[in-house]
């Protein structure tokens, strides 16, 4: 395969304090590529540990 691609990702982990004696936090993300392929995705996850 010819060409190059670039990839980007940030993320992101939100835990509020009040819910964080319960356990819940959320979790961002974002992938930028771009190059010989292009595109973006993202992600969300919600946690509960207990």
């Amino acid at each position: 395969m010819k060409g190059d691609t670039g990839l980007l990702e940030m993320g992101l982990t939100i835990t509020p304090a009040a819910a964080n004696k319960q356990g819940w936090s959320l979790e961002l993300g974002v992938q930028g590529y771009t190059g010989k392929r292009e595109g973006v995705t993202g992600s969300v996850r919600a946690r509960y540990r207990f």
